[in-house]
């Protein structure tokens, strides 16, 4: 298989060498979650808001605001691969879209999945610079290769990660999808 590479400062790293996948279980998130927030606890750090990055950083975000008891979560959409279960780069740095910050914060904690080559958690920190004095971040996972600093992550790994919210490909080989979906509606049909 080819290997996915990232430029970073005139440096090639290998950012999966694929040899295997790594799939994480429900629990395997629930442990990482506790083990960010208790991190968190021994730093007494405890975020005015939590910004998840969309879509992968969604759910730990939304996690972690229920075991912290944060109501202020924000997101940002940040496209830097294309579609399929080993994605091509879009492009050399994440396109960051829709920052959802209505008012200025002291702290706040940027949240994704993982932390792979570190662009998108790059990126979207400095775009919140204008709203945010300090922004600290937590991954899920983080790649062994990459060269960011991220504040708090569960574990390192070498290989593609599965997150349980994300279809594998084992399981789209068993889905068969309607041209469109019906229209859910509320109301009681007519007999």
């Amino acid at each position: 298989m080819q290997n996915l590479t990232e430029t970073c400062e005139n440096t090639i790293i290998r950012l999966w060498n694929r040899k295997r996948l790594i799939y994480l279980s429900w629990h395997d998130v629930n442990l990482a979650i506790n083990h960010i927030a208790s991190r968190l606890h021994e730093d007494n750090f405890l975020p005015e808001v939590i910004v998840g990055v969309a879509r992968g950083g969604l759910i730990p975000a939304v996690l972690l605001s229920h075991i912290l008891e944060i109501r202020d979560l924000v997101t940002v959409n940040a496209k830097f691969y294309g579609r399929g279960h080993y994605p091509k780069r879009l492009a050399e740095k994440p396109v960051i879209e829709n920052i959802s910050l209505n008012k200025d914060y002291d702290n706040a904690l940027l949240v994704d999945d993982i932390a792979g080559s570190g662009g998108t958690i790059v990126e979207v920190k400095s775009r919140l610079k204008n709203h945010i004095r300090s922004v600290r971040t937590a991954t899920l996972v983080k790649n062994e290769r990459c060269p960011i600093h991220v504040d708090y992550f569960f574990r390192i790994v070498e290989d593609f990660v599965v997150f349980p919210w994300e279809i594998s490909q084992e399981q789209l080989d068993y889905v068969t999808l309607p041209e469109t979906f019906p229209l859910l509606t509320t109301k009681a049909s007519d007999p």
